[in-house]
């Protein structure tokens, strides 16, 4: 994922499904979809972009914390 607007792509196309949820009443389906792409989506995703970019000795764990794990690599997650 070294293209920057896949990498948008890929983050942003969840939200769709999400929409979908909330508006057709399934509350709980939503909660809990938001909480998985939160935690174990974005990891992921956000491993293999930094992955891509050369980041090799990267600890996954740290980016399963929502905004903690990703915040020390902000500008190369979200601008290169």
């Amino acid at each position: 994922m070294k293209n920057l607007l896949i990498y948008y792509l890929f983050i942003l196309s969840p939200f769709a499904l999400m929409f979908w949820m909330i508006s057709n009443e399934y509350a709980i389906a939503f909660v809990v979809t938001l909480l998985l792409y939160s935690t174990i989506y974005r990891g992921i995703t956000d491993y293999f972009r930094l992955k891509a970019r050369g980041y090799i000795g990267l600890e996954l764990l740290r980016l399963f914390v929502p905004f903690r794990g990703r915040r020390r690599f902000f500008r190369d997650l979200y601008f290169r």
